[in-house]
């Protein structure tokens, strides 16, 4: 639990420190992680949020790390992970201040606490491909959509995979 906690506070640090050169948002929203597999599947409700840093790599095309927090409830239980998405993005405006948008790429989640502690079962690490889309309106305020895939198996010794479906809105700063 203390090396978690200090991954986040590095990795906060980290974004924060970036915002000079890219613009920062902060997100939240809701999110449905399910963990699928063998005839298993388990389905969850929780609510992430975070925050988005920007870096242009052309007037298009932009690279967007993040650090997310995403805590799902099931049945009187909760886990909680910190996700770092990693995703390539490339944008097209609409006019009337719509522009449309879409980021693709890896990241990696690392489990952080739960209810019975749940990396007794579940593994606490995950690599993960998201993909995600969205439309910003006014260069300030977003609702996006994504999805992401787990790589790494959750339950080992199975084929449990812990993948995640979200939405929500976003501020950018």
């Amino acid at each position: 639990m203390k090396k978690a906690l200090k991954t986040l506070v590095v990795a906060a640090a980290m974004l924060l420190g970036t915002q000079a050169f890219g613009q920062v948002t902060f997100t939240f929203g809701y999110e449905q992680p399910s963990y699928s597999g063998d005839e298993i599947s388990w389905n969850y409700n929780g609510f992430y949020t975070g925050i988005l840093t920007q870096f242009n790599i052309s007037d298009v095309v932009y690279f967007e790390p993040g650090l997310l927090f995403d805590m799902a409830f099931k049945d009187g239980d909760n886990i909680s992970y910190l996700r770092l998405p990693l995703h390539i993005g490339a944008g097209m405006a609409l006019g009337n201040g719509f522009d449309l948008f879409a980021t693709a790429g890896p990241g990696l989640s690392v489990g952080l606490f739960g209810t019975d502690d749940p990396f007794d079962v579940y593994n606490r690490f995950d690599v993960n491909f998201g993909l995600e889309a969205g439309i910003r309106l006014n260069s300030k305020y977003e609702f996006r959509f994504g999805y992401d895939w787990g790589l790494l198996k959750a339950i080992d010794d199975t084929k449990v995979h812990r993948n995640i479906i979200h939405a929500g809105l976003a501020y950018c700063f």
